[in-house]
């Protein structure tokens, strides 16, 4: 009887230390969730997206009538879109609005900074091992991905666009 009391109270301060091994040695929280992330990002790249519309718009504002820089806006996010990997993509996410311009190296360092984030974020999940949430995070940050691809892509055409409607880059 007495050995059996031994290993009751044996289990008992083995539990009881373990509970305050724990108390001691919290697991650390991330600062912040990965919806979180995924959001800021696709905002980034949202911002981008319209911030180059803008600037086209302001370039285009100063040589045309308001008439004729409404074709040439709609006609040049056109054919700029049309260059993208993801045309589909495009269209939607410019509005048709502008007022802000801003340079063109800007935009390109800004749209290769979010891509350059996106595949760090990626790779950071990859480092955990969570594969489920590594595919979930994956599906998330697919149309991102598809927005930065475009930004991208509208940047490094550019010049070809201004070329094609006769204006200099100022």
């Amino acid at each position: 009887m007495d050995s059996l009391k031994m290993f009751k109270g044996y289990g008992k301060v083995e539990h009881e230390q373990h509970h305050l091994e724990d108390h001691c040695n919290p697991k650390p929280k991330p600062k912040f969730s990965k919806p979180f992330i995924a959001t800021i990002s696709i905002f980034a790249i949202l911002f981008l997206t319209l911030t180059f519309a803008f600037a086209l718009a302001s370039i285009l504002h100063h040589t045309k009538s308001q008439q004729q820089l409404l074709i040439n806006l709609v006609e040049s996010i056109r054919f700029v879109c049309n260059v993208t990997r993801f045309p589909s993509a495009c269209l939607p996410a410019i509005p048709p609005s502008a007022n802000i311009a801003n340079r063109i190296s800007d935009v390109q360092t800004w749209a290769s900074m979010a891509m350059t984030d996106q595949e760090t974020c990626l790779d950071g999940l990859e480092e955990v091992g969570d594969v489920a949430t590594m595919e979930e995070m994956k599906k998330i940050m697919k149309r991102a991905n598809e927005y930065t691809s475009n930004s991208l892509a509208i940047v490094a055409n550019i010049h070809n666009l201004l070329q094609r409607f006769y204006m200099a880059l100022h």
